[in-house]
This record gives structure tokens, sequence and C-alpha cells, in this order.
């Protein structure tokens, strides 16, 4: 049974817990289809911005630190600004970061009032 078939269900259920009547299900139905009309209304007026899926981005970020020497999160921001990947911030920069470090891919170094990250290169390899 599909979602919103459920739910179609469960709001058609009477007050008495007993078996719903016709006119019951299609209030349930209207009410569905009202939230949906909502959501998509809410959906095609909201600014969406398409960013490469998490993995990519991080990809290409990996690279172009082996290019660089040591990043804070503002360079990542502003990486991410000149690849016109909109509506991210300090925040996906700092979680992007996270992530490459846990996977052992950058070390985090924390000086006096900076953080600061570098590419791991292992010998032999290509950055």
């Amino acid at each position: 049974m599909s979602a919103r078939r459920q739910l179609i269900a469960a709001l058609s259920e009477d007050s008495y817990g007993g078996i719903a009547t016709l006119h019951d299900v299609e209030r349930a139905e209207q009410l569905v289809n009202a939230y949906r009309d909502e959501v998509l209304a809410e959906s095609s007026t909201a600014s969406w911005t398409v960013a490469p899926a998490d993995t990519n981005r991080r990809a290409h970020l990996l690279h172009e630190m082996a290019l660089g020497d040591r990043w804070k999160s503002g360079d990542v921001v502003r990486w991410y600004a000149t690849r016109g990947l909109t509506g991210l911030g300090v925040r996906a920069a700092r979680h992007d970061l996270a992530i490459l470090r846990d996977s052992g891919a950058i070390t985090q170094h924390d000086e006096k009032g900076v953080r600061l990250y570098t590419r791991n290169i292992q010998k032999g390899s290509r950055p």
C-alpha cells in the first residue's frame, strides 16, 4: 500500500475507531491532496540550488587541497564560490573538512586561534 493510501486510511477512521464511511474517506483524500498541493507550491517558490553530490564535491576539494598548502574553512568557502557552489557556507565547509579528516585523507592542525587542514599524501601516490 502506498504511503498516500496509508495516510488516507489513517485519516479516514472515525473518532470512535469504527468503520469509516465513504464521506470520511473522501474527506481524508481531500486533506492529503491539499497538503500535497501546499508542499508542491512551497517547493516551487523556494530558491533551490543544485550542487554536485556531496561525495563528488569533497573529491574535487580533496584534489584541490593537494595543490595548496594549508586550508582553513574560509578557504573552502571561497573555493565553493569560485566553483559556483551557491548556498554553501562555513558550516558546509567545516562539515566537508571533518568528513575528509575522519576518512584519513587530510590532517587537522590546531594552532593558537586557528584550525588548519593539510592533505595526506602517501609516498608514491598521485594527488
